[in-house]
């Protein structure tokens, strides 16, 4: 998902520590498949919030540390990053996961559709081309991808598009300093 964030609180006593990990839904799949107990299907909004325990926590932070030994991270890493999308599906999100997952469901079909404008974001595209390459209706699309989104797929176009030029101008002026 596309966001924007604003940091509100921070100093140097105080620091702000903000990591991102982004899902694979084909490694969660795997997770998925090694798991005795999945949570219940309940409808839940596309974006959830929640405070993260202390076991996923402790779980983002081994990850962290393995920046220091990168002759570990390798075989490491992996193990890691799994354990971290196993305590998202078990924790309150779980279920969101697990419907993103479920092959065929409205999810899955708007994640799909999310990946391909990503990929084809400088691209101008047809609603009703994006709703057959998925395969759903438009109506059925728009409905289910603002659901998810909280936008339509134009609107999500545009806010790719405008965190590729963020980033464009951050690399330009990066390089002139």
């Amino acid at each position: 998902m596309p966001a924007t964030s604003r940091i509100v609180n921070a100093s140097k006593t105080h620091p702000l520590l903000a990591v991102a990990v982004q899902i694979d839904f084909k490694e969660l799949n795997e997770v998925i498949q090694r798991c005795d107990a999945l949570p219940q299907l309940s409808p839940q909004p596309g974006i959830t919030i929640f405070d993260a325990d202390v076991e996923l926590l402790e779980t983002v932070v081994r990850l962290l540390r393995l920046l220091d030994t990168p002759e570990h991270s390798g075989p490491l890493a992996p193990l890691v990053r799994q354990e971290i999308l196993y305590r998202l599906l078990s924790g309150p999100s779980g279920s969101r996961l697990l419907e993103i997952c479920r092959n065929g469901s409205p999810s899955n079909r708007i994640a799909e559709a999310t990946d391909w404008i990503k990929k084809h974001f400088a691209e101008g595209f047809m609603v009703g081309e994006l709703a057959h390459h998925v395969g759903m209706s438009p109506t059925s699309l728009h409905q289910h991808f603002k659901a998810v989104t909280g936008m339509t797929p134009i609107q999500y176009q545009r806010r790719i598009r405008l965190q590729e030029a963020r980033k464009s101008l951050l690399y330009r002026v990066d390089q002139h300093w």
